[in-house]
């Protein structure tokens, strides 16, 4: 918590002058001469005195006080009982006394009236004596000053700021309550800005404010000097063509870095944190967000990597690292080789500050204990393996667990690839299980091969909680003993159970445990999985030749990508063997399956693909087809074909976003597999799956807490509100809304769905304008109800900010203009009093007369509108054939059966565009019609289509 001064200005208004502080002004600025109408002269301010008693025989007097000096010039003796003086008055306090001579025993009434510049200031009545003063509402001197040194942490230190009058040598101009005073920072804003009424949440470079209502003026420290010398913040105090320069010295701050580690041994495939936090040697404040750190490994980087946790950065080295409140926490994973022997890891951490001393961090890495091996480690379909579990000491040597050791086992890759068993019971996860351990493989696989991998885990020495899915310990012993008794009739036993439960089990079923381990010391093995059977998985890439064997006959082989991705001829011919037919469906009617192409660039690479290869992509899967297609070669040695068969994947990426992006839930609150909508509905329509749930995270809402993609609608009041589409609508939908009728349509309700982002279904008829003050924070900061900036967003510098939006930019921006035309200010300034009054300004317009008030359009929060998971409007998929009944309402495009077949015809209908119509081999080559596709499907918002490929690539069938 930064310590608050409450230090109030200083407002002096004296009858005499006071010795002033001295003041290092650091520079000196001569006073802007300009047509100023307050020149002081005695033709500006004149001071009439009337004075009168009823005693005319008698003499009267009258003096002038100015400023505690009597002015002579101004003192009269007159009789006739009445005295008339004008003359000139300067700023300041005036007292002017007068007296009438009379005898002892006489009775005198006089009256003394004053006026200034004809303003009357002073009107009394009384006897021989009476004494009338005031004060000059004009000033003649003005000082502002910052006396007090500064550090780091202190935070806020008051601006002083004096007005007076009555100087000895008063400013060429004077001042009055109504004239305004700025203040503003002319040097130093990256270490300190101004904050007015202690309302430190709007700090900026410059304030100004009426002489007469001064608010507090203050610096904010909000970062440290991080140089190695004093820097000073100089801020100019401005009026009626005066202005004062003034310095601020903040010294270096002294910081030093502090660490904590959590650990300071590391097994191998474990993870460890290190605490990192920046402190001020004379105060606990944390620096802010302008301290950052870059950590390295210096010794050790084949052991595993850092990890940025907050942002999910990782590597051996990791540049600019942000901190939070001058904290962060690093994390090193070992994930890299095991050792054979400990060995030491060392972290080189260097603030971005030369003022900060590095720090080195040292960790032991250890072997991890559990060693573990799968023999044999590669594997045909109905083979079995044993897995075996080995102690390694930090030594490097092994040695077999206690019998009664338990393990937690899991299949992490390759889970469709075969089952754990354990005794009896076959399953992708166990837990408190003992060895024997097998991996028994499935009778048939869904591509040619498949990497295995599998874990095992324990905490040594004190066993492992229970877990989810356990294994039969004792009936597993109990099994071993009937083993010994009666061999040959369990093995029979257990291989009809085997082959039953693989019949069961179909080719896509199984999935890798997503649970929370209950281990964290383990090790793993790796095996491969093999399948003769040509086949291609749904969305995935394959290369294909064709060669002349040694007795002279033509024959198709599949050809790898090389360590640079590209796939080159393998003794394969170099001329075009496939001529434009080369893919056919095996069975008539059915989708050829897949896309071909024979010329164009693979991914991230600027190559043609050498003649003679031709490249498939997996297209069309439908559980209800063959889903087989030949491929046919020929040249003059004659012609050959093969069958490939395009396989369901089980799995579309296996890394941190694709796993996050596997769970979503429905408006019913049911829970679904993202992968298999992609993969049942991009086979169904030929789209690459990838992609699909590569939009998925493009357009889809991910709830951190919930771990689940969510239903998505979004009401657009910017855009498609005003489209002609729905200006056509509104004479023929059954789901337009009226506000003055109070209804939703005359179709079926807004039904009650669940979960949706990035709002909820508005069930009573409401204003444009309700969802703009409610989404935005253009109007409430923050907005009401918890909302955000979906439409809009005030900036640090009070600019408004409309992102892609064209209708609320346009008249903003020229409101904005008009504004900054008027206040005689550049727009490139951000002047944010301007900004503010173009805010305003832009509110009162757009709620009140921009198209009659959007305060009063009715908002047709259900026919302009977007639904699902990829975000297509309710116009387009009426465009595409979605029906205009009364029953089939737009909310029901967040149905997943309703939305993919109008949302993935629309992306067909632009891809048909992009690709003129061709089915295969596109003039432009695969990546680039499905980039120009996204491109279309979205092109306001920039790197659209990058980003939907970006994550695509991410998410490769497996």
């Amino acid at each position: 918590m930064r310590a608050v001064y409450a230090v109030f200005l200083i407002f002096i208004i004296s009858f005499v002058i006071f010795p002033q502080e001295v003041i290092k002004e650091k520079v000196e600025i001569a006073p802007t001469v300009k047509n100023n109408k307050k020149v002081l002269g005695a033709q500006d301010h004149t001071l009439t005195i009337e004075y009168n008693w009823n005693l005319p025989e008698r003499q009267g007097l009258v003096n002038v006080s100015f400023c505690g000096d009597w002015r002579e010039d101004a003192t009269r003796l007159s009789t006739g009982g009445t005295i008339t003086e004008s003359i000139n008055a300067p700023s300041g306090s005036y007292s002017i006394p007068c007296h009438a001579m009379i005898n002892t025993g006489e009775e005198c009434i006089s009256t003394l009236k004053v006026y200034l510049d004809g303003n009357l200031v002073v009107d009394v009545q009384g006897g021989s004596d009476i004494e009338g003063s005031f004060e000059t509402p004009y000033y003649d001197y003005f000082e502002a000053w910052y006396s007090d040194p500064v550090s780091y942490g202190s935070n806020i230190s008051p601006i002083t700021i004096h007005t007076g009058k009555c100087t000895s040598t008063p400013l060429p101009y004077y001042f009055d309550d109504n004239d305004n005073m700025s203040i503003s920072i002319v040097s130093g804003k990256e270490y300190a800005l101004l904050a007015g009424d202690y309302n430190y949440s709007n700090l900026s470079d410059s304030v100004s404010f009426p002489i007469g209502n001064m608010p507090v003026i203050e610096l904010d420290y909000f970062n440290p000097n991080l140089t190695t010398n004093n820097i000073d913040v100089i801020f100019q105090a401005y009026v009626n063509g005066n202005s004062k320069q003034y310095s601020v010295t903040i010294p270096p701050a002294q910081f030093s870095l502090y660490t904590y580690q959590y650990d300071d041994v590391v097994y191998h495939n474990a993870t460890t944190s290190t605490y990192i936090n920046f402190r001020e040697e004379s105060n606990t404040s944390a620096p802010s967000g302008s301290l950052t750190l870059s950590a390295s490994i210096i010794r050790g980087s084949k052991y595993g990597v850092l990890v940025n946790p907050m942002t999910g950065d990782k590597g051996a080295s990791l540049e600019n690292i942000a901190t939070s409140g001058g904290s962060l926490i690093l994390n090193f994973e070992a994930t890299g080789e095991n050792p054979s022997i400990a060995d030491t890891v060392i972290m080189h951490l260097v603030p971005s500050s030369a003022s900060i001393a590095p720090v080195d961090i040292q960790w032991v890495i250890a072997p991890s204990p559990i060693d573990v091996t799968l023999v044999p480690d590669v594997l045909s379909p109905g083979d079995t393996a044993n897995v075996v579990i080995k102690r390694k000491n930090i030594d490097g040597s092994t040695e077999d667990f206690p019998s009664d050791q338990e393990f937690e086992v899991s299949i992490t890759s390759g889970c469709d690839g075969g089952e754990l068993l354990v005794g009896d019971s076959l399953a992708n996860y166990f837990s408190d299980v003992i060895q024997p351990v097998k991996f028994v493989a499935s009778q048939s696989f869904s591509s040619d091969s498949i990497a295995l991998q599998i874990r095992v885990g324990s905490n040594i020495g004190g066993g492992i909680a229970s877990s989810i899915v356990k294994g039969k310990n004792k009936n597993a012993k109990a099994v071993s003993s009937a083993i010994n008794k009666k061999k040959e009739n369990y093995e029979k036993l257990l291989a009809a159970k085997i082959q039953a439960r693989q019949k069961a089990k179909t080719a896509d079923a199984g999935s890798c445990y997503a649970g929370e381990y209950r281990t964290n010391i383990f090790g793993t093995c790796e095996g491969g999985l093999t399948n003769n059977s040509p086949n291609i998985l749904l969305g995935e890439t394959k290369y294909y030749q064709a060669k002349v064997d040694a007795g002279g006959k033509l024959q198709i082989e599949e050809v790898k990508p090389g360590s640079d991705g590209i796939p080159h001829l393998n003794g394969g011919i170099t001329t075009d063997v496939w001529g434009n037919n080369p893919v056919t469906p095996v069975k008539l009617g059915e989708n050829v399956g897949v896309y071909w192409e024979k010329e164009k660039p693979v991914w991230g690479t600027i190559q043609n693909l050498a003649k003679g290869l031709i490249r498939l992509i997996g297209r069309y899967w439908n559980k209800n087809n063959t889903n087989k297609f030949k491929l046919t070669a020929q040249n003059e040695a004659g012609s050959v074909s093969i069958e490939i068969e395009i396989k369901k994947p089980n799995l579309l990426g296996n890394n941190k976003l694709a796993n996050q992006y596997r769970n979503g839930i429905t408006v019913y609150s049911q829970t679904y597999n993202v992968d298999d909508i992609c993969i049942y509905w991009g086979g169904i329509y030929g789209i690459a799956p990838q992609f699909i749930k590569g939009q998925y995270v493009q357009e889809g809402v991910y709830d951190n807490k919930l771990k689940v993609v969510m239903p998505a609608y979004r009401y657009e009041p910017w855009s498609t509100e005003f489209s002609k589409r729905v200006e056509d609508l509104k004479n023929t939908s059954h789901f337009v809304v009226s506000m003055e009728n109070n209804n939703m349509g005359d179709g079926s309700p807004v039904p009650d769905h669940q979960n949706t982002r990035y709002m909820s279904y508005e069930t009573t008829p409401q204003s444009v304008w309700y969802f703009i003050n409610r989404y935005t924070n253009i109007i409430q900061d923050p907005p009401p109800y918890g909302g955000n900036s979906l439409y809009g967003v005030k900036n640090s510098t009070g600019r408004l900010v409309f992102s892609n939006y064209k209708i609320p930019k346009y008249e903003y921006d020229r409101i904005r203009k008009t504004v900054y035309k008027e206040l005689n200010i550049l727009t490139e300034l951000e002047d944010f009093n301007a900004n503010q009054k173009a805010r305003l300004r832009f509110i009162e317009y757009m709620s009140k007369n921009f198209n009659g008030g959007l305060v009063n359009r009715s908002a047709q929060s259900r026919i302009a509108s977007s639904y699902g998971p990829l975000q297509i409007m309710y116009t387009t998929a009426l465009d595409c054939g979605y029906p205009q009944s009364l029953t089939d309402i737009p909310e029901n495009l967040n149905v997943l059966e309703d939305f993919f077949p109008f949302a993935l015809k629309y992306f067909n209908s632009l891809l048909n565009v992009e690709s003129n119509n061709q089915d295969n081999n596109w003039d432009d080559g695969y990546e680039n019609i499905m980039k120009a596709t996204y491109h279309d499907w979205n092109r306001y918002i920039t790197n659209y289509d990058i980003n939907v490929i970006k994550y695509g690539i991410q998410f490769n069938p497996q």
